[in-house]
């Protein structure tokens, strides 16, 4: 049988204590215009501010986030978050509050709450998001954002290495890339793809696709899709009789080397969401699972990551609080949501799983090794 539960750090700071949560009274997708509750309905003009100052990247520039120090690991990291955060008017080691606020693009934002995420990281969201332009200076931001939520992440499991998917470090990598129709335009490179036609225009389904394909193609790893699947779809339920727990239900086969019928989220699966905001869609929104802590299999906290989300439909990660589900037209309370389906998509991710499974279970799981001249591991 497999294992269902990743193995927690004790005393990981990113999970809220309830009285914080209780004070915070959003989900954290989105952020608001300061001094007001109303949410933005349309996309930004054409000539909206953008990213443009001269701070960028150095040609080849890696940098490393230190969780334990709390800082990256290169001096020339450091000093380019210190030139940013003061172009922004942001202290690089003020950490998100409950409260928080940043003036981005010359207005003043309420921003999400991530216990023990630095101000910046969530402040460059916005910035880069919502510039209408990926600017080197922007692609700088979302690269040093990414870099620290790649550690940060990891850091909540004592096996990351057994128990981070793939598919979460392609998400820091594509970090903060919008639609063009309301921000930068990059989030092509992760779904988002309006020119397809019959496409979704919500390409939250499409991303978490993206993440899981890219994911096991690093793991030397592909689906094993049928004839009638183009390679540019949206594929969560390519083996939905096997992986998907559809409202609670156990799926219809259940899979010979896992018997845990009611499995609680882990890093790698793909959730359907439905959150509380009245405008959100009943369909839920599609997000892949990066960090765990669940109480039941339908209570607990993760932060996941996805694409189309808030105002500017983003690449970005997020903190949700799970509750038990209630039938529609209920919705969750302020700062909830509900869990609809568990893709379990952990399964296959991280890739090394794949290697426990009997050959009858693999082929349950229609998945395949790549040639080799396809594999590549980062």
């Amino acid at each position: 049988m497999m294992e269902n539960e990743a193995k927690l750090r004790a005393g990981w700071p990113g999970w809220p204590s309830a009285d914080e949560w209780a004070r915070q009274g959003d989900v954290g997708v989105t952020s608001q215009p300061y001094g007001t509750a109303l949410e933005e309905e349309f996309p930004p003009v054409e000539d909206a501010p953008a990213l443009g100052e001269g701070i960028e990247a150095p040609f080849g520039f890696n940098p490393n986030w230190d969780f334990e120090a709390r800082r990256f690991a290169e001096r020339s990291a450091n000093s380019l978050l210190q030139r940013c955060c003061d172009k922004d008017q942001l202290d690089p080691a003020a950490l998100s509050q409950p409260d928080s606020r940043a003036v981005v693009l010359g207005e003043e934002r309420k921003l999400p709450y991530q216990p023990g995420v630095p101000l910046w990281v969530l402040a460059f969201r916005e910035s880069v998001s919502r510039s209408r332009a990926f600017t080197p200076a922007a692609e700088l931001r979302a690269l040093l954002a990414g870099t620290f939520y790649r550690s940060f992440l990891r850091a909540a499991y004592l096996s990351p290495e057994r128990d981070f998917a793939e598919s979460g470090d392609v998400y820091c990598e594509h970090l903060y890339k919008s639609a063009a129709s309301h921000g930068n335009g990059r989030a092509l490179d992760l779904g988002d793809r309006p020119d397809i036609a019959n496409f979704p225009r919500d390409f939250c389904g499409a991303t978490a696709s993206a993440a899981l394909v890219e994911g096991l193609k690093r793991g030397g790893y592909r689906l094993r899709l049928g004839d009638d699947w183009p390679e540019l779809v949206y594929r969560k339920d390519w083996n939905l009789d096997v992986t998907e727990y559809s409202n609670g239900r156990t799926p219809k086969t259940p899979l010979c080397d896992d018997d845990n019928a009611e499995p609680k989220a882990r890093s790698g699966d793909i959730v359907t969401l439905r959150t509380g905001h009245a405008k959100a869609p009943a369909t839920g929104h599609y997000a892949t699972v990066l960090a765990a802590r669940m109480e039941t299999p339908d209570r607990g906290f993760l932060y996941v990551g996805s694409g189309a989300n808030g105002p500017m439909r983003t690449v970005a990660i997020d903190l949700v609080r799970i509750e038990p589900r209630k039938p529609p037209p209920e919705r969750p309370g302020s700062g909830g949501a509900f869990l609809l389906e568990l893709n379990r998509t952990s399964l296959v991710v991280p890739t090394r799983r794949i290697a426990a499974w009997t050959k009858a279970g693999r082929e349950q799981l229609k998945v395949e090794k790549l040639p080799n001249t396809e594999t590549r591991r980062t």
